[in-house]
């Protein structure tokens, strides 16, 4: 363990990926969960770096989220009150003061296993991969109307 190894206690909940930093806290997207309590809910932790707590900044039910077949968060980012997820080929816009969900198909022709995403100030998305075949591709979107919004 490296003397700068953080014990968040959040993998026992949760296999972690992803990682987005948002006014002091660092966001955990849950991609398999390890408890019953997370089985088919959509969860984000976070770290607060000030203080070491920890906490859920979203749960919401599988269900509810409308064209959402697996649930695997893989990335994410945080725009204002809005957090974008990638889960297998949809990314996902969740309203934070609302919990309004948006759902957005990726063609899985361009993407097999994303891993990051990056929105731009301009409304660009930028989304990284590493596929099964070795390929690291990296794409631009101009935003969400480039994207098929699912439902």
């Amino acid at each position: 363990m490296c003397s700068s190894d953080l014990d968040t206690g959040l993998g026992s909940r949760c296999e972690l990926e992803g990682l987005h930093h948002h006014a002091g806290r660092l966001l955990l997207p849950c991609k398999n969960a390890r408890l019953p309590d997370y089985q088919d809910r959509l969860v984000v932790f976070y770290y607060d770096l000030a203080d070491g707590s920890t906490g859920e900044v979203i749960s919401i039910g599988r269900g509810t989220v409308p064209g959402l077949k697996k649930l695997r968060l893989t990335a994410i980012d945080q725009v204002g009150d809005e957090i974008y997820l990638v889960s297998a080929n949809r990314l996902l816009l969740i309203n934070l003061k609302t919990q309004h969900t948006r759902t957005f198909k990726l063609p899985k022709k361009y993407h097999e296993q994303i891993e990051a995403i990056a929105v731009m100030p301009d409304g660009s998305i930028f989304l990284a991969e590493d596929n099964s075949k070795g390929l690291a591709r990296l794409t631009r979107y101009s935003g969400l109307d480039e994207l098929e919004e699912k439902f």
